[in-house]
C-alpha cells in the first residue's frame, strides 16, 4: 500500500484531475495522503482551493468538503512546519474569502471548525436547503 500511495502521489495531475470535480471529503484525504508521500505542495493548494466552498449553502457536499478541508488544514498546520508555512504564504495572496479561511485556520481551534460546520448543517437542514 506505500508502494502504491507513494506512486500515486509522483503523478499530481493525474490525481487532481481526475478527483477535482468531486465534492466530497474523501478528496481531501486522498490531498493529504499524497502531500504526505512525496511533499509537493500542488497537494495543499488543492486543499486550500477547496474553501472557496464554505460560502456555499446549495451544496452540502461541496460545503462539508471545504469544511473539512479548512479543519485538516488548522490541524496539520499546528503538527507540521511546512504545512503552516504554506498557509501563511497562500493567505499573502488568496482573495479575500480565501485569505479569511486560511487566517481562522492558522489562528483557531481544529475543534472550532468540526462544531461551526454541524451548526451550519443543522440551519441549512431547518431551512429545508438541505
Amino acid at each position: 500500500m506505500l508502494d502504491l500511495a507513494l506512486k500515486r502521489s509522483q503523478d499530481p495531475e493525474g490525481i487532481l484531475k481526475a478527483d477535482a470535480a468531486k465534492e466530497e471529503p474523501g478528496f481531501n484525504d486522498m490531498c493529504w495522503g499524497a502531500f504526505f508521500a512525496s511533499g509537493k505542495e500542488v497537494y495543499l493548494a488543492a486543499l486550500v482551493d477547496r474553501l472557496a466552498g464554505l460560502s456555499d449553502r446549495k451544496s452540502l457536499m461541496r460545503f462539508v468538503t471545504a469544511g473539512s478541508a479548512q479543519w485538516s488544514l488548522a490541524s496539520n498546520a499546528l503538527q507540521h512546519p511546512r504545512v503552516k508555512q504554506y498557509l501563511e504564504e497562500r493567505a499573502k495572496t488568496a482573495p479575500p474569502e480565501i485569505k479569511e479561511a486560511i487566517d481562522q485556520a492558522l489562528h483557531e481551534n481544529p475543534s472550532v471548525f468540526q462544531e461551526r460546520m454541524v451548526a451550519v448543517v443543522k440551519e441549512e437542514h431547518q431551512k429545508g436547503t438541505w
